[in-house]
């Protein structure tokens, strides 16, 4: 055999196990929503708790589940697939124990009860996909809490009949025999069907508006509106509003909010029910990397923050978090933007921030995660200083750096400016300057020398006599 051959074997014999799936491939088949009638020892209200959900495989192959999810859209239960499901096969979920169906083995156990009113179940692959779902958010369209029959997928409408762990549900006619043909035989207990309304056809759409496509900073918050109106333009009834913001995560309500914790362009989606009326809308949604950083920081009671979005677009910072070493916090107000290009000033008497050597800054994301890092130039001077007066009504204090450059630490809330050649000096709301002499300056120069000449002449004065 060539190696071309024993290649093309070799690829034949990988390949061979991998299922090829399609749209529908696994279902949800039939779901106990009501539990069961007691059993011996057992009181109704634990018998309701045995509850079970059935997947049906209905391609010819087997497929592998581990990393598909079934949950609920109230995130209840929530479950994470594990196991295989065979080429038209089933996969039974029992909750709770293995005892939920005395005698039938279940594929997996779960938690999480399902509500008498109803549910949204939906069925997800490894990668996160919808592939089928069972919409009962109005109520459960079949199965009997009374006699405990199940809800079961007859092909296109869910029916009650008496519930069929890992079989053939009730109400689905068995395959031809290949022999003769015909159909096998088989005795069918009664079946109570959901028929749709007779002016179902005539139901009038929805329309449905999720707004405008977004670009936003990830870990900002996020608003989304919905709007739905009916064909003749009015209000809906009750509407029910669900989102997917493309990236895992959901929510309910016509108005919602969400933090995008990664870059990316995500596609998010709102789904509208209202009766048997549904529609749905989609916007694009671009999460670009956080730029904001904290410019500056001028302490002192006339002192400011100035916060700086470099970007082309505006930036909404509400909820954002500032926080000094000391641990005084900030809270921005809700939708706070700064726009492109753009800072905005907050000033200390709003934020607390008015000591001297506040070292630190930090910017924090609404979870509390750090954005930016703000750290104050620390220049050492001399501990002597000495208070003079001002024309501004403040204190100026005089102070010597360590290069011996005379400085003026003053309470000023004008930025700094270039100050030393090729080098500007900003910590807090200090300014370095160049030398200064004002008129007391002088005369304290002028005294001293007097003093010098008189102390000199008194001392030639006493050597000679």
């Amino acid at each position: 055999m060539s190696v071309l051959s024993l290649g093309l074997l070799g690829l034949f014999v990988f390949l061979l196990p991998l299922p090829v799936l399609g749209a529908g491939a696994i279902i949800i088949n039939e779901i106990a929503w009501m539990g069961s009638l007691p059993k011996t020892g057992e009181t109704a209200t634990q018998a309701a708790n045995n509850e079970w959900i059935e997947l049906k495989n209905t391609t010819s192959a087997l497929i592998n589940l581990n990393g598909w999810k079934l949950t609920a859209q109230d995130g209840a239960p929530d479950i994470i697939l594990d196991g295989v499901i065979t080429a038209s096969g089933f996969f039974l979920l029992e909750r709770t124990s293995d005892d939920t169906i005395p005698g039938i083995q279940a594929d997996q156990i779960y938690v999480g009860a399902l509500s008498n009113s109803g549910e949204r179940l939906f069925l997800k692959n490894a990668s996160g996909e919808i592939v089928n779902e069972a919409n009962a958010s109005s109520g459960w369209p079949a199965g009997d809490n009374d006699t405990k029959q199940t809800m079961q997928f007859a092909g296109s409408v869910w029916v009650t009949a008496s519930s069929t762990p890992r079989a053939e549900n009730s109400a689905i006619a068995p395959s031809p025999s290949p022999e003769t043909g015909s159909s096998t035989q088989t005795q069918s207990l009664p079946v109570q069907q959901t028929a749709p309304p007779a002016d179902f056809a005539l139901m009038p759409g929805i329309k449905v508006y999720a707004g405008e496509d977004k670009i936003v900073a990830a870990g900002s918050i996020t608003e989304f509106m919905g709007e739905a109106i009916d064909a003749k333009n009015e209000p809906l009834i009750n509407p029910r509003f669900w989102w997917n913001f493309g990236d895992g995560a959901s929510k309910e309500g016509r108005l919602v909010s969400h933090i995008f914790q990664i870059p990316g362009k995500y596609t998010v989606g709102m789904h509208v029910s209202s009766g048997l009326s549904v529609s749905s809308d989609y916007i694009k949604v671009e999460v670009v990397p956080n730029q904001i950083s904290v410019k500056s920081v001028l302490v002192g009671e006339g002192g400011y923050l100035t916060l700086f979005n470099p970007t082309d677009i505006d930036l909404d910072i509400g909820e954002w978090l500032l926080e000094d070493n000391s641990g005084k916090k900030f809270i921005m107000p809700s939708r706070t933007k700064i726009g492109a290009k753009s800072e905005i000033s907050l000033a200390n008497s709003l934020t607390g921030f008015t000591q001297r050597g506040i070292g630190s800054v930090t910017l924090r994301y609404p979870n509390s995660l750090p954005a930016f890092e703000w750290k104050e130039e620390v220049v050492k001077v001399s501990s002597t200083f000495k208070s003079i007066g001002s024309s501004q009504g403040q204190i100026v204090k005089t102070a010597v750096v360590e290069k011996e450059i005379p400085a003026v630490i003053t309470s000023s809330s004008t930025a700094a400016q270039e100050l030393v050649p090729g080098r500007s000096e900003q910590f807090g709301l200090a300014q370095i300057s160049g030398p200064s002499f004002n008129f007391s300056s002088k005369i304290f120069f002028f005294s001293a020398f007097i003093i010098s000449i008189i102390s000199a002449s008194l001392y030639l004065v006493i050597k000679i006599f």
